[in-house]
């Protein structure tokens, strides 16, 4: 049952164009590979104008433990869900987490890219306003995991300097 309830949201979810396209996890169609693809693209580009570039590597903590009904089931609903959706067993976890950090990137400036858990921000930091846009994106993702009763893991942070 649960697998047919599965097909049914993925339908609805491509058809509605749910998923922003900085996801690459559990997407048909995408993968981790995809994801680097897209970010090794946007990434060189910048570099290749002699430009250099920031990337910021973040995790949630216990991602699907912590996804908190109450925020959840809104978000469930503008893509069309009802709230019995979340309910459902772990073989919609990866959809629905994918519904619910759906609107992580709103406000972002600069390239983000998702896969699961996962966030990459980067952005050209060879110029101040650059560096203050990628600071200010990094304070806007965290006001985001705070909004949404969601920690990323500090231990797992890592930056990379492209230049």
């Amino acid at each position: 049952m649960e697998q047919i309830l599965l097909e049914a949201m993925l339908r609805q979810m491509d058809n509605r164009e749910v998923i922003q396209d900085s996801q690459n996890g559990f997407i048909k169609g995408k993968s981790c590979l995809t994801n680097l693809v897209a970010f090794y693209d946007g990434v060189t580009k910048s570099v290749d104008k002699g430009g250099t570039t920031d990337v910021v590597y973040r995790e949630f903590c216990k991602t699907f433990d912590t996804a908190f009904h109450n925020i959840f089931l809104p978000k469930l609903e503008r893509c069309g869900f009802d709230g019995w959706t979340v309910w459902w067993g772990s073989i919609l976890g990866p959809v629905l987490f994918n519904i619910f950090i759906n609107d992580i990137d709103s406000g972002i400036e600069h390239t983000l890219r998702n896969f699961a858990d996962d966030t990459k921000p980067s952005g050209a930091v060879d110029i101040p306003e650059g560096q203050y846009t990628i600071q200010k994106n990094l304070d806007d993702l965290e006001k985001w995991a705070h909004v949404n009763l969601m920690r990323f893991n500090k231990a797992k942070c890592k930056v990379l300097y492209l230049g």
